[in-house]
């Protein structure tokens, strides 16, 4: 049982076609498509080592070093034809990315965007030590960056949620952003702590999703001058 974000019924104040968001779902699909052109599995194997993010290959500076920290967003974990991981990133992305862009401005929002993930790919180099060699994959950790940005700014906005038990109920849900995003967090952050004191195996990076979440703080450094002012001031945005 879950509950799964599906759009952002909210107005945006400057700018109506979201271009950086759009192009980021469409660079996550083009680089799945070529997962997906890969013989399988050594051919996606051997891509999810070469451009996944490794700590150990950040820290020896092997390969792609530190760059793989970026190359990493863009790589999905390959489930057929259509990826679930790919998917589940490329709708919360649409979904809170679009009014955090017009809030910072395309140019602005990809750097915050880029900044979230790499403040991902840190947590999760710290958490998971230098010497690890399994790599991570996924926007994942910059979405979540988004994620926390958009509770940031607009905590009482509606989010159009489905809430699923076995299958999707077909009535969609509106959600105060921070009754969707704060159980999420506490969802990300009590497998970590598990993950941390060795309790706890998954495939999932829960510190990379921290990691891009309390990046988020730093939106304030990307926000248009205006949307700063209005922020400060109490106005909404």
């Amino acid at each position: 049982m879950f509950l799964f974000p599906i759009g952002d019924p909210e107005g945006v104040r400057y700018r109506s076609i979201p271009i950086a968001t759009i192009a980021l779902v469409l660079a996550n699909v083009i680089v799945y498509a070529f997962e997906f052109l890969a013989p399988y599995p050594e051919g996606y194997e051997r891509m999810v080592y070469a451009l996944g993010m490794a700590p150990t290959v950040v820290h020896n500076q092997f390969g792609f070093g530190a760059l793989s920290g970026v190359t990493s967003m863009f790589m999905h974990s390959r489930e057929g034809l259509l990826s679930l991981h790919l998917i589940g990133n490329m709708v919360y992305l649409w979904t809170f990315g679009r009014r955090v862009e017009d809030a910072c401005g395309p140019v602005r929002y990809m750097v915050f965007y880029f900044t979230a993930g790499l403040c991902s790919a840190l947590l999760f180099i710290l958490a998971s030590g230098l010497d690890s060699p399994i790599p991570v994959i996924g926007a994942s950790g910059a979405v979540s960056g988004v994620m926390g940005a958009y509770l940031i700014l607009f905590p009482g906005a509606r989010i159009r949620t489905i809430f699923w038990v076995v299958v999707p109920i077909p009535y969609p849900l509106y959600l105060r952003a921070f009754w969707f995003l704060i159980p999420w967090l506490v969802y990300q952050l009590l497998p970590a702590i598990d993950q941390l004191q060795g309790y706890g195996l998954s495939s999932v990076a829960y510190f990379g999703h921290l990691g891009g979440f309390f990046g988020a703080l730093s939106i304030f450094l990307f926000l248009r001058r205006d949307a700063l002012y209005r922020y400060v001031t109490g106005v909404d945005l």
